[in-house]
């Protein structure tokens, strides 16, 4: 391959030569402090993904707390003030853990993950160029 082929081929932001291979997804999970800003955090991995074309895609744990079939579970999330929120969660996740498994929050994201990728048509396989975010995953 010649020099000027190469130039052509390279990703004109980082100029390195381009993949001709499909990219997969990525799964970035994010763990904080209580108090952490992960909009903040999240903005920034949003921002740095589509640089590079990838889609993103945020999926809650602690907003599954309160779904229909994780509710039996564990113990009730209060939605107001925001002191009472964070603390019945906390409570909550602990609950659920105590009653599931230890890892049943990361089970939860993979069975959101599968969810989408039957919306989108390939159960089976990874979703091209899509970056998924979980928050919160303790």
């Amino acid at each position: 391959m010649s020099a000027q082929a190469g130039a052509a081929d390279a990703d004109p932001r980082t100029g390195t030569p381009a993949d001709p291979e499909p990219c997969e997804e990525l799964v970035v999970a994010l763990v904080a402090a209580l108090g952490t800003d992960l909009d903040v955090v999240e903005a920034a991995i949003e921002d740095a993904f589509s640089e590079f074309d990838y889609r993103t895609h945020t999926i809650r744990l602690s907003a599954r707390l309160a779904h229909e079939d994780v509710r039996s579970l564990t113990s009730p999330v209060s939605p107001q003030p925001e002191y009472e929120r964070i603390k019945s969660s906390m409570s909550a996740g602990d609950t659920l853990r105590g009653n599931t498994s230890d890892d049943f929050l990361a089970q939860l994201a993979v069975a959101e993950i599968a969810t989408l990728r039957l919306e989108e048509g390939q159960p089976a396989a990874p979703m091209g160029r899509r970056a998924l975010i979980l928050r919160s995953l303790k």
